[in-house]
C-alpha cells in the first residue's frame, strides 16, 4: 500500500480525527501538492463554524433571525449534547399558498400548523418535532378591525427536514437514528435560519428521535 493510500484509509476509518487529515496535508505540502491547502482551508472552515455556533448559543433565537448572516450550505449540526446530525432531506413550500384575499390571523395560523404536523405524522409514521415560530402582529387601522380574527403572520416558508445521526439513541443497538423537524423561516433555505439552527441544536435527540437499522 502506498503512503497516500495509507493516509486515505486512515481518514476513512477515523473521519473525525483531524490529526491524520492534517498529517496528510503536511505530506502533500512536502510534494508541492495544492490539495494540501484544500485540506487546511476545510479544517479552518470547520473551526469557524464551531465558533460561529458557540457565539450563536449566547444570543436569543429571535435576534439571530433578525440579523441573519448564516454561512450558506451548512447541513451538519452539532447538538448541544455533542451528537452530530445531518440534514438528509428538505422540503419547503409557502405557508400562505392559496390565501387569495384577506389577512392571516392567529386562528388560521394555528389550524395550518396543526394540519402540517398531522400530515407529516401520517406521512412518515413518526412524531415530528415542531419548532414553533414567533407570530408577528399585523397592524390595522383602529377603526377597521378585522372581521376574521386577530391578524398575525408567521414566517412564510414551511420547512420539513429529515435529520439523521449515525448513532442510535441511548440504550439502542440499532445502526442510527432520525428525526423529522418542522420549522418556519422567511426565505427558502439553504441556509437554515440561524435562530432555527440554535433551536435544532437544543433538541433532546434521545427523547425525540427514532432508531433505524440498515
Amino acid at each position: 500500500m502506498s503512503d497516500e493510500a495509507a493516509f486515505l484509509k486512515a481518514i476513512r476509518e477515523n473521519p473525525r480525527d483531524d490529526t491524520v487529515r492534517l498529517a496528510y496535508a503536511d505530506w502533500l505540502d512536502e510534494r508541492d501538492d495544492p490539495r494540501a491547502e484544500y485540506i487546511r482551508l476545510r479544517h479552518q472552515l470547520a473551526q469557524l463554524h464551531s465558533r460561529f455556533d458557540a457565539l450563536a448559543d449566547q444570543a436569543e433565537s429571535e435576534w439571530l433571525t433578525a440579523v441573519g448572516g448564516v454561512p450558506p450550505g451548512q447541513t451538519d449540526f452539532t447538538l448541544n449534547s455533542g451528537r452530530t446530525i445531518h440534514l438528509q432531506e428538505l422540503r419547503q413550500w409557502g405557508l400562505y399558498e392559496g390565501l387569495l384575499e384577506g389577512l392571516p390571523n392567529r386562528e388560521m395560523n394555528a389550524r395550518r400548523v396543526e394540519s402540517i404536523v398531522r400530515t407529516e405524522r401520517d406521512r412518515s409514521g413518526q412524531e415530528p418535532y415542531l419548532i414553533r415560530a414567533v407570530e408577528t402582529p399585523i397592524k390595522r387601522h383602529k377603526n377597521r378591525p378585522s372581521p376574521f380574527g386577530t391578524p398575525a403572520s408567521l414566517p412564510g416558508i414551511v420547512c420539513v427536514g429529515r435529520f439523521t445521526s449515525y448513532q442510535p439513541t441511548k440504550g439502542s443497538d440499532e445502526d442510527g437514528s432520525e428525526l423529522l423537524v418542522i420549522w418556519f423561516q422567511h426565505e427558502f433555505a439553504l441556509p437554515v435560519d440561524q435562530g432555527v439552527r440554535q433551536q435544532i441544536r437544543a433538541i433532546d435527540w434521545d427523547t425525540h428521535a427514532t432508531n433505524f437499522g440498515w
